[in-house]
């Protein structure tokens, strides 16, 4: 027990041994700290609000299915920060990253299409349409919205997109 509380046996490893449970622990924890969720939602947004405003409680989100927008006309992402926390409670912080990426994805669309105008262009096939998709949105928006939906989750690619059709600022 005395071993497990000095520093030097937490890391001193014998050649075939395990390491300690509190080794284990300790980089797992450093390891979480240092990829805690609030630092990449700030380097999200720094990235983002390069290339438009992004902001909170649109005229929109008075309608409480509303999670966040993005308006071409305007070219803002709008976040629906209460509606959010409201209805997913402690997940969401993930939920609110996930919604911003996805609202990126319609910008990086936005850009393809004509920066200053309210078209959206797709940037890549889309082969699959979900029934939810279907069921939430009108026709001419299936492809748009199903793509935001397959690529939102690739967050390297969404940046990639917004960087190559939006231009670099």
């Amino acid at each position: 027990m005395q071993r497990i509380a000095n520093p030097y046996y937490v890391f001193k490893r014998r050649v075939g041994s395990t390491p300690t449970p509190s080794a284990i622990l300790f980089v797992v924890l450093c390891f979480m700290a240092s990829c805690h969720p609030v630092f990449a939602q700030e380097n999200y947004y720094q990235f983002l609000s390069k290339y438009v405003p992004i902001k909170y409680e649109g005229y929109y989100c008075k309608d409480y299915s509303m999670n966040a927008y993005y308006l071409p006309r305007s070219n803002s992402i709008t976040l629906c920060k209460d509606n959010i926390v409201n209805k997913f409670g402690v997940n969401a912080e993930s939920i609110m990253i996930d919604k911003l990426l996805h609202e990126a994805v319609h910008l990086a669309q936005d850009c393809k299409a004509g920066f200053q105008n309210a078209e959206l262009e797709s940037l890549q096939e889309v082969k699959y349409i979900s029934a939810k998709v279907k069921r939430l949105y009108k026709e001419k928006y299936h492809i748009i919205e199903a793509e935001a939906n397959n690529i939102y989750k690739n967050t390297r690619l969404v940046f990639d997109l917004v960087s190559k059709y939006c231009g670099r600022v």
